[in-house]
C-alpha cells in the first residue's frame, strides 16, 4: 500500500460510499492510479492557468508541465495500461475459470496451510514469491513446486520497481528466478511487481527478457487488517469468468478459501493456474 492510499484511508472512504463501481474500481486496483492522474491534472491546470495570465512565464509553465507529466508517465502508468507491455489482468475467453494467486510468500506461518487448503480441494495456485522470502524457506518452494503449483516472481526485495535504475531491475529478476526456476505451463516465466508499480523502464526489460507481466483484476484487500467476512464478501460479489484473484499469504486468505472455492465450484467454475490458459 502506497502513501496516498495510507494518508487517505481508502478503506473507511470506499465502505462509506454506497457505489459498486467504485469498489469495484478500488477491487482492480486502479483507484489510487485514477486519484493520482486527477490530482496531478489539476497541478498541471493550475499552473498553466497561472502562467497564461503572465505571458512572460508562458515557457516556464510549459515545461514544468512536461515535468510533471513525465513523472506520471514514467513512474504510474497504471495497472491496465502499458508502454511496451500490455499486463495481463485476467484470463482470456469466457469460460468460468478462475485463477488464485498469492503474493509475497513463501511465508514461514502461513504457506503450509494453505497449501494444506489447496490441496484438501484439489485446487491449483500461482504464487508470486519474493526471492528473499524463498531463500529463507526453500522447503516451501520445493513444497510448491512438487504439488503442482505454479511458480513466479514478485522480486527479491519488495521495492518498487518504479523507482529502480535498469541494474537494481535486472538484478531483482534475476536473482528470483535462480532462487525459484520457472514452474508452470506456458513458456514464458511471469513476473507481478510489488504494488503493482511498474515503469517504461520496467516493462522495455521484461519484453527483452521475454517476462510476462502480470497484475489482477480482483483483490479483496486480504493483507488488511479487516474481517476475513469482508474479504470473503468482496470475492463472491465481484468474481467472475476470468478473475485472477490477488492475495496473500496471509491469515484472511486461509480463512476464507475454504467457503470461496466451495462457492465456485457450486457455480460450476473451475480453478486454473494463469499460464495454464494463456
Amino acid at each position: 500500500m502506497g502513501p496516498l492510499e495510507q494518508s487517505m484511508n481508502i478503506e473507511t472512504i470506499i465502505t462509506s460510499i454506497p457505489s459498486n463501481r467504485l469498489e469495484r474500481i478500488w477491487m482492480s486496483g486502479n483507484l489510487v492510479w485514477f486519484l493520482r492522474a486527477v490530482l496531478l491534472l489539476g497541478v498541471v491546470a493550475g499552473l498553466l492557468s497561472f502562467f497564461l495570465l503572465a505571458p512572460s512565464w508562458w515557457l516556464l509553465g510549459v515545461l514544468l508541465a512536461a515535468v510533471f507529466l513525465f513523472y506520471f508517465f514514467a513512474n504510474h502508468t497504471g495497472l491496465a495500461g502499458g508502454v511496451f507491455v500490455q499486463p495481463q489482468c485476467c484470463l482470456p475467453g469466457l469460460e468460468k475459470r478462475i485463477a488464485l494467486t498469492f503474493d509475497d510468500g513463501p511465508n514461514a506461518e502461513w504457506t503450509a496451510r494453505i497449501l494444506d487448503v489447496l490441496k484438501a480441494h484439489g485446487v491449483p495456485g500461482t504464487f508470486f514469491l519474493l526471492g528473499k522470502h524463498a531463500e529463507q524457506y526453500p522447503h516451501l518452494v520445493n513444497r510448491l513446486r512438487a504439488e503442482g503449483h505454479e511458480l513466479a516472481s514478485h522480486g527479491y526485495s519488495h521495492r518498487k520497481m518504479s523507482v529502480l535504475g535498469r541494474a537494481e531491475i535486472v538484478w531483482e529478476l534475476t536473482r528470483t528466478e535462480a532462487l525459484i526456476g520457472w514452474q508452470g505451463s506456458g513458456p514464458r516465466p511471469l513476473f507481478r511487481p510489488p504494488h503493482g508499480r511498474k515503469s517504461p523502464l520496467l516493462e522495455w526489460l521484461l519484453r527483452r527478457s521475454g517476462i510476462r507481466l502480470v497484475h489482477w483484476s480482483l483483490s479483496p484487500k486480504d493483507w488488511k487488517e479487516i474481517p476475513s467476512t469482508a474479504v470473503l464478501e468482496r470475492m463472491l460479489r465481484f468474481v467472475e469468468a476470468g478473475s485472477i484473484i490477488l492475495l496473500h499469504d496471509s491469515p484472511n486468505a486461509l480463512a476464507v478459501l475454504p467457503e470461496f472455492i466451495g462457492a465456485m465450484k457450486a457455480r460450476d467454475y473451475t480453478f486454473v493456474t494463469v499460464s495454464s490458459v494463456s
